[in-house]
């Protein structure tokens, strides 16, 4: 959010180039969204960046990068332990990465799938807004 604030008042020179990379945009997105007030309505307490994920979508390409994070103890989530939650679609060869627009969580415990079952069931999720993600 601030790197899109600064690029908007011409400043995005001021952003430290570290945190410009797309993984950590891409748990920045992640962060933002559980902090609504419908979701956690916190920030998460630790996030993990478990795998990143292509997708197609006409004649783009992109990735969508899966994610375990816990609640704070003081959130009425924390005794769901990690958590799994997506941030994407970010696309090839359109410039700096910014906020994107499918970034969710249904808050399932991490450990109730493995990863390879947390990808099909974003799979299924994605198909139905027309993404194509490779087997």
């Amino acid at each position: 959010m601030l790197f899109a604030e600064l690029k908007e008042i011409g400043r995005a020179e001021l952003f430290p180039t570290d945190y410009l990379s797309i993984e950590k945009v891409a748990e920045s997105d992640l962060a933002h969204w559980l902090m609504h007030p419908n979701e956690l309505g916190a920030a998460p307490s630790g996030m993990e960046l478990i795998r990143g994920i292509t997708i197609q979508e006409e004649e783009k390409s992109g990735t969508v990068f899966l994610f375990r994070f816990r609640a704070e103890p003081s959130t009425w989530a924390s005794e769901r332990g990690w958590m799994a939650g997506v941030a994407g679609p970010y696309w090839e060869n359109v410039g700096p990465p910014h906020s994107a627009a499918w970034t969710f969580s249904e808050l399932t415990p991490f450990d109730e799938m493995t990863v390879d079952q947390h990808v099909d069931f974003l799979r299924a999720a994605w198909k139905k807004k027309g993404l194509v993600v490779p087997s």
